[in-house]
């Protein structure tokens, strides 16, 4: 089943994509609502094309398990996929693209195909509420920006 939200952001398509590629911001938009801890692996200041191992904890502190997080970046095209998948969803797969939508917005929009068998629909509720509360912190940290 896919996921799939959209929204403009109040600057540049490249600045928004300079700034998903920072780690520190998708610890931003993700918590407290799911906290990820890396497990067995260093995470720089931009993610790097290859996999990560996140221990994840909803609401910053109930264990949800493993996700294995893996990136691949299409800079031209201003996209970021990960690949991701855990015990529980096998497939996790979660596209960001970001696209020129005028010359001081951009169009962000995730879309995430999940399959975890008879967990999908509950998954994907999940998921739903997930990327609508990031693209929420992705607005507060945008305004942030322009701000400063």
């Amino acid at each position: 089943m896919n996921v799939y939200i959209q929204s403009i952001f109040n600057c540049s398509a490249q600045r928004l994509f300079e700034e998903v590629q920072k780690t520190e911001n998708f610890f931003y938009v993700t918590n407290p609502l799911v906290r990820f801890v890396p497990r067995d692996c260093t995470v720089g200041a931009v993610w790097k094309e290859g996999q990560y191992v996140m221990n994840m904890y909803f609401l910053g502190f109930l264990p949800l398990g493993s996700q294995y997080i893996h990136i691949q970046l299409d800079k031209a095209n201003m996209s970021v996929l990960d690949r991701g998948h855990s015990k529980p969803v096998p497939k996790w797969h979660h596209l960001i693209r970001i696209q020129e939508a005028g010359d001081t917005q951009a169009l962000y929009s995730d879309c995430i195909d999940i399959e975890a068998g008879l967990l999908t629909l509950p998954v994907v509720l999940f998921a739903r509420c997930f990327f609508y509360y990031r693209q929420h912190r992705w607005k507060k940290l945008v305004k942030k920006m322009r701000k400063g």
